[in-house]
């Protein structure tokens, strides 16, 4: 063999390797990325649902221990509160675009935003209630005020 068949071999080896590198690359990537991000995203769903389920046991607990305790104010207080604030939420922060919701999020519902005529219903409720029970500005906290616009901007 001379010289230059055997460069001409090792260049080829050379190619072929760096593209065999290129492409296993490209596949492992695309496999740990999309791993990476149905975990992530389903570790983060999950955390919160399960702080939010315990906040929810938490609050409403307090809400039934003051119930019991004869404080029916407080406990009203305490529960609206609540209301409030996850209504505050669900009016300022916009559903997941599912574009961006994972494989994960899909398969639980999670891609599809409430129907208008859902948002519309919590909207009246909202209105009806604090029309008949809440209307004192001057008792209003920071984020009840801050659900009025919100709900100003949904009439």
């Amino acid at each position: 063999m001379n010289i230059i068949t055997v460069m001409k071999q090792t260049i080829r080896w050379i190619l072929v390797s760096v593209v065999a590198v290129a492409i296993g690359s490209l596949a492992t990537y695309r496999t740990a990325y999309h791993r990476g991000y149905e975990r992530g995203f389903k570790n983060g769903v999950i955390r919160d649902i399960h702080m939010h389920s315990w906040s929810q046991s938490l609050i409403s607990l307090g809400a039934l221990q003051q119930l019991r305790g004869g404080d029916v104010p407080g406990a009203t207080r305490l529960i609206e509160k609540v209301c409030f604030g996850s209504a505050q939420i669900f009016y300022k922060e916009p559903p997941l675009d599912p574009a961006t919701v994972s494989d994960w999020g899909r398969a639980n519902g999670m891609a599809i935003p409430p129907s208008p005529e859902v948002a519309k219903e919590l909207t009246q409720g909202l209105l009806r209630y604090r029309a008949a029970y809440r209307t004192n500005s001057a008792d209003w906290d920071d984020m009840e005020r801050r659900l009025e616009v919100q709900l100003a901007k949904v009439k």
